[in-house]
């Protein structure tokens, strides 16, 4: 099975309320892996926690995406180029 299935089947079998429930679990995962980090260090650097939690993150998006029909995907891809051009312009307004 590939990607695209392994999201769009875990999206019909558990659904979407519980897979939004899921998401919010796994960034609060992810925020508490990243605290956790800092409070052992002033430096940051990634742990094998905060990678793991990036990867169930990640997917966790990547399955609630799949779910989108074509006008959610345009209006998703729209946002996110905007926003990464917004980001591109914040880079070079520092230098």
């Amino acid at each position: 099975m590939n990607q695209d299935n392994i999201y769009n089947e875990a999206l019909k079998k558990f659904g979407y309320r519980k897979q939004l429930l899921m998401m919010i679990e796994k960034m609060s995962e992810l925020t508490q892996a990243i605290l956790k980090q800092f409070r052992m260090s002033d430096t940051f650097f990634y742990t094998d926690a905060i990678i793991e939690e990036m990867a169930d993150v990640d997917i966790m998006l990547m399955e609630l995406k799949s779910g989108l029909d074509t006008d959610g995907i345009k209006i998703y891809e729209n946002v996110y180029c905007d926003k990464l051009y917004r980001l591109s312009n914040l880079i070079n307004e520092e230098k």
